[in-house]
């Protein structure tokens, strides 16, 4: 008997995120709205290659949404 692996659709991936440009989301939401996996998201912030987050407590950062989609946009101006 075949088994079938269920195929996961990018946009599943992405986090509920509303039309709030400043809303603040974690470092799991940023990873996912990004495309990237959390462990690769960390390693691009700790690089500097990724946007600066926000410092939200001793352990928490967050980032803006607006900050995402800028870097997302302007890494996709550089790829054209």
């Amino acid at each position: 008997m075949q088994q079938t692996q269920p195929s996961i659709q990018y946009s599943s991936c992405r986090p509920a995120i509303g039309t709030e440009p400043d809303r603040i989301v974690t470092t799991q939401e940023a990873a996912a709205f990004c495309g990237f996996s959390v462990s690769h998201w960390r390693a691009l912030w700790y690089s500097g290659r990724a946007p600066r987050p926000i410092k939200l407590s001793e352990r928490k950062n967050g980032w803006r949404l607006s900050d995402l989609r800028a870097w997302i946009d302007s890494k996709a101006a550089t790829a054209a």
